[in-house]
């Protein structure tokens, strides 16, 4: 009686903080339009709507990380909604810890190589330290440290949360909410750019379609995370709302995306140790179909510019398209050729991290950053290769770190799932992040960013290892 006592007042003493930040808020607002300052305002209402809605969703306040999703910006501030999400619910965290509403930090030796990789980039930043500029700019410096930060910070939160098969059920239900309301919005602002440009819909340039088509590969890996290949062939219309999210993957030109389509079912397959046959007679397949596709484009048909891009990994018949839209792979090869000269000259720190050394630096980083020229891809660590990236940035030691981390990861993740076996939402969710982490992984070569993939890898284990907890206290058995 005397616990149930405690905890009350505990929720008591939680909702009052909360509480007191919306009246000081609200407080705000109404001074500032006293003053006539209009962004103030804004940013006060956006912050009111924020702390409230944290507030309702409770002991789920952790939803509020998917919930950003659907939030516009907050004007003058300088974090975009996975940020927000994290720093937010990072606070609310940190409150209810203290309020010993839920633990601070639940430690596993897993994460062991994440607080080594986190201390090695912050000593590389105390040895070559960049000005964080109030955290205003998108690509430079200390703002790559703040991410790495983020992720460290996010690691710890959400690996805390005690999840029931409940909160596994609206932890699923967020995740289809925001990939639609992804793929609506991309879709929604793909059409209104390619009107507005005039530019032909799928055209040579391949490029309306490539920046939103991509997100259907979200929810064709919901879908397989749900069901298994054999249920998805038996249900025509499972079968059909999988082969159009694939096709639509294909029109989108990104050949990570097209390529993960093949990996989601074989990854689904040895996760579950479910339907490897049938995965392997689909496959087969799946090939003959292209190989026929492939053959009929030019005589009978022609397919998109954008889909033969992302076939052009597979079929040599498009290998020039890869060209398509000046999206060559040759800025790829050229950052490399750098990458490498830099590990070469610097094995043990490489280009001690993020920081300008010179104006001429500044200006010249900040004239290529966002043109897309290789120069600024290298200064803004968008090395589009991960393992280049930690050698790169931060040293050989910090790659060698980031490989021990992954190895942690698969392992950790592998014995998850195969030990969250029990309920119904739980194994859903811990199939999906683990193979959204697997599908990272596995494409760390070509796509990858030393301070933002850190971040994702944290991110996503974190919830991994809170699943599994949260399955072994609801149900029981073996700790991963």
């Amino acid at each position: 009686m005397a616990v149930k006592s405690l905890g009350a007042y505990q929720t008591k003493l939680y909702q009052l903080t909360f509480g007191l930040i919306l009246v000081f808020a609200g407080v705000f607002a109404v001074r500032k339009s006293m003053l006539g300052s209009n962004t103030p305002i804004l940013n006060a209402v956006g912050v009111i709507s924020v702390l409230a809605m944290v507030f309702l969703l409770d002991k789920r306040y952790w939803l509020f990380f998917w919930i950003s999703a659907f939030l516009p910006n907050i004007p003058s501030l300088p974090f975009n909604g996975q940020e927000l999400g994290i720093i937010f619910v990072s606070a609310v965290h940190l409150v209810r810890s203290a309020l010993h509403l839920e633990p601070f930090a639940v430690w596993s030796k897993y994460f062991t190589f994440h607080a080594i990789v986190f201390v090695w980039i912050m000593m590389v930043f105390a040895i070559n330290p960049a000005g964080f500029f109030i955290l205003g700019s998108a690509a430079m410096g200390g703002r790559f440290y703040f991410a790495v930060i983020l992720g460290f910070m996010a690691l710890l939160t959400f690996s805390a949360i005690d999840f029931t098969e409940t909160d596994a059920k609206w932890l699923l239900r967020s995740i289809v909410a925001t990939s639609i309301w992804s793929v609506l919005k991309s879709v929604y602002g793909g059409s209104v750019s390619e009107l507005q440009t005039g530019s032909d819909f799928f055209g040579s340039g391949g490029l309306g379609s490539r920046y939103y088509l991509i997100k259907a590969m979200s929810l064709y890996m919901i879908l397989f995370a749900c069901y298994p290949l054999r249920s998805i062939l038996k249900s025509p219309r499972l079968f059909v709302l999988v082969f159009g999210l694939g096709i639509a993957t294909i029109l989108s030109g990104k050949r990570r995306a097209a390529g993960s389509l093949v990996l989601i079912p074989i990854f689904r397959s040895l996760l579950t140790d479910r339907d490897k046959g049938l995965t392997v007679i689909c496959g087969f397949v799946a090939a003959l179909g292209l190989a026929f596709t492939v053959a009929g484009d030019g005589a009978f048909y022609e397919l998109p510019k954008s889909a033969t891009r992302a076939l052009s990994v597979v079929v040599p018949k498009y290998l020039t398209n890869r060209q398509v839209g000046l999206l060559n792979d040759y800025f790829r090869q050229q950052m490399r050729e750098r990458a490498r000269s830099v590990i070469v000259k610097s094995p043990w720190l490489g280009r001690k991290g993020f920081a300008m050394d010179t104006e001429a630096a500044v200006w010249s980083h900040s004239e290529t950053v966002f043109s897309g020229q290789f120069q600024g891809h290298v200064d803004a660590g968008a090395w589009h290769s991960a393992w280049y990236a930690y050698a790169a940035d931060f040293g050989v030691p910090c790659l060698l770190l980031f490989v021990a981390l992954v190895v942690c990861e698969v392992r950790y993740s592998w014995r998850a799932v195969h030990t969250v076996v029990r309920g119904h939402y739980f194994p859903i969710c811990i199939v999906y992040f683990t193979i959204l982490l697997f599908l990272e992984i596995f494409f760390a070569y070509t796509t990858g960013h030393s301070a933002f993939t850190y971040r994702e890898h944290c991110i996503w284990f974190g919830i991994i290892v809170a699943l599994a907890r949260g399955y072994k206290k609801s149900y029981g058995g073996h700790s991963t």
